[in-house]
């Protein structure tokens, strides 16, 4: 099971702030009278400039070297707290339901019917499954995959209600393996509510971040392209996901991961390592394995060049939410899960297109 992000950046974090960073900062932040809603890279600023000399003279001089990375750092810092301050749970979707979830449609889902199990969650997906290639004459030069997105719920002065997600995609230079891959952050702010979907709302923030509009020509419109492909599938992904957690279809398991591990070496776990226990989803929700290869070709992300790729034979009919009324008078409503099916005969083939 690989690391959260929280646990896999920590000494980073400690490295650049010093120990006892989050203490710290929770301390000023009670004291200024801060909310979630607010925390922001200048509230930061103002926290450091209240530290030691040796943590200002460090951060001062990142910001002289590189000050997009270190930016980059104080953003993760600001997400990370959340997590930690709130007691953060981590939920893995296993590898069948994932491959369902994506294709189920929320277009008719409004963003107020989504719920969190916890204040503040990270989500951690099969590495192979939310991920776009980035091609050049044909020939792969980038594979972007998604890592892991913290999810958490926040509210603001007016006590109007935000989905906050966090997302991290790794990025793997295809022609040089042995470079050090790199990473893209995008985070979004959903307002949850009774009058918007939940499509509509994250195609407007789409919108806002990642405008489909050349602004400094064809490649600056290709990047924000393929960032927007694999936002927004991992996006649905998860809201999916914290939908089927509310579904009477839900199946969970606790996993201990450090119990395993110590068991499988026979050695005793520090007390300074990492907690790697997680939450299973969808454990016991299986794929018919007949209709595997239709999963694994229709939900694979591809860049949208020149080439285009087309199937026949079979297809995915996609599934959906169904607000069921039940109970007495049919006055309260539950999420049923309506899933997605396999339709169609034949093998599944694979046409490819050239547009002119």
């Amino acid at each position: 099971m690989q690391q959260t992000h929280f646990d896999a950046n920590k000494a980073d974090i400690y490295a650049m702030f010093g120990n006892l960073a989050f203490e710290k900062f929770d301390e000023y932040i009670k004291k200024e009278k801060i909310i979630f809603y607010d925390l922001t890279p200048d509230v930061v600023f103002n926290w450091i400039s209240t530290l030691n000399d040796k943590v200002i003279n460090r951060i001062n001089f990142m910001m002289n070297s590189d000050p997009h990375f270190t930016y980059i750092g104080i953003c993760n810092f600001i997400i990370m707290y959340e997590y930690w301050i709130r007691k953060g749970k981590h939920f893995h979707i296993d590898n069948d339901l994932a491959n369902m979830l994506v294709q189920t449609d929320v277009h008719k889902v409004k963003s107020s019917s989504i719920k969190l199990p916890f204040d503040s969650t990270y989500f951690t997906v099969p590495s192979d499954l939310v991920r776009i290639e980035i091609t050049d004459e044909g020939e792969v030069v980038y594979r972007c995959y998604a890592e892991g997105a913290y999810v958490s719920s926040i509210k603001d002065g007016n006590d109007n209600t935000y989905l906050r997600i966090s997302m991290f995609n790794n990025v793997k230079n295809e022609k040089n393996p042995k470079e050090k891959e790199g990473q893209i952050g995008v985070n979004l702010l959903l307002p949850i509510n009774e009058t918007d979907d939940v499509f509509t709302v994250l195609e407007r923030r789409l919108d806002e971040m990642l405008p489909l509009t050349p602004t400094k020509g064809m490649d600056d419109y290709y990047i924000k392209r393929n960032y927007r492909v694999i936002a927004k599938r991992f996006v649905l992904l998860i809201i999916n996901s914290l939908l089927y957690l509310q579904s009477d279809k839900a199946v969970l398991e606790s996993v201990n991961a450090n119990k395993i591990e110590n068991k499988k070496y026979k050695k005793k776990r520090s007390k300074r390592s990492a907690d790697n226990s997680y939450i299973r989803i969808g454990k016991k929700v299986t794929i018919n394995p007949s209709y595997k290869k239709v999963y694994e070709k229709l939900n694979t992300l591809d860049s949208e060049g020149n080439n285009r790729k087309q199937y026949r034979g079979q297809w995915i009919v996609r599934g959906h939410w169904r607000n069921q009324p039940y109970g007495e008078g049919l006055s309260q409503r539950k999420l049923i899960w309506i899933e997605p099916y396999v339709k169609g005969i034949g093998e599944l083939t694979e046409m490819q297109y050239t547009i002119k």
